[in-house]
C-alpha cells in the first residue's frame, strides 16, 4: 500500500489508473485493486468513476504538515534556503537522507520542478550527490555512500548495479536517470 500512495504522491497532476499503479508497482490487477481499497476508505487517495483514475487524498494533507513540523532543521532552513538562492542567484533544495535515498523536503521559490525535482520526490543517495551531508557522517556512511556510486565500465559507459537501476527508473527523478 505505501509503494502505491508513494507512486501517486510522485505525480500530483496526473490522476493514475489502475493500469499505470499495476506497471510501477508490479501487482496484479485484482491486488491493486484490494490494495487500493484501504487508502480510498481512508481518505489518503481519491477515486474518481468518471475517469477510473487515482490521486492522493485530502487525508494526507495532516500527515504531510506533521511532517514537516517535525523536521526542526527543515524549519530553520527554509529562510536560509531562500536567502542562498536569492544571493547567488541559483535555484537551491533541501534534501534529507532516508536510508539510500535522499527526500527533497524544500525548493526555493521560482526553481524549475523539473530541473530541481519536487518536494517529496526521492533519488538515490549516491555520488555524486550529498557530499556535504555525507562528509559530516561517520566513516561508515561515507563507505556505504561511495559503494553505491554507479559503476563505468572499461568502455567508460555507465552500468548500474541492478538494484541502483531499478531505484532511479522507480523514482523517475530526472537527476536519477542521469546518475
Amino acid at each position: 500500500m505505501i509503494a502505491v500512495v508513494e507512486f501517486l504522491a510522485s505525480r500530483p497532476a496526473e490522476p493514475a489508473t489502475v493500469a499505470d499503479v499495476v506497471r510501477y508497482v508490479g501487482l496484479s490487477r485484482a491486488t491493486c485493486h484490494a490494495v487500493l481499497a484501504s487508502p480510498v476508505a481512508a481518505g489518503w487517495v481519491r477515486r474518481y468513476p468518471a475517469s477510473r483514475t487515482f490521486t492522493v487524498g485530502p487525508a494526507l494533507i495532516a500527515f504531510g504538515r506533521a511532517a514537516e513540523s517535525s523536521v526542526q532543521a527543515a524549519q530553520v532552513a527554509h529562510p536560509e534556503l531562500a536567502a542562498l538562492s536569492d544571493e547567488l542567484g541559483v535555484p537551491a533544495t533541501i534534501s534529507h537522507p532516508v536510508g539510500d535515498r535522499l527526500v527533497i523536503g524544500a525548493r526555493s521559490a521560482g526553481s524549475d520542478e523539473e530541473e530541481q525535482g519536487r518536494v517529496g520526490q526521492r533519488f538515490p543517495f549516491a555520488p555524486p550527490f550529498a557530499v556535504g551531508l555525507v562528509g559530516w557522517g561517520a566513516p561508515s556512511d561515507a563507505e556505504r555512500w561511495i559503494s553505491r556510486a554507479p559503476r563505468v565500465g572499461p568502455d567508460g559507459a555507465e552500468h548500474q548495479s541492478p538494484p541502483r537501476r531499478q531505484a532511479a527508473q522507480r523514482d523517475r527523478h530526472p537527476i536519477a536517470r542521469k546518475a
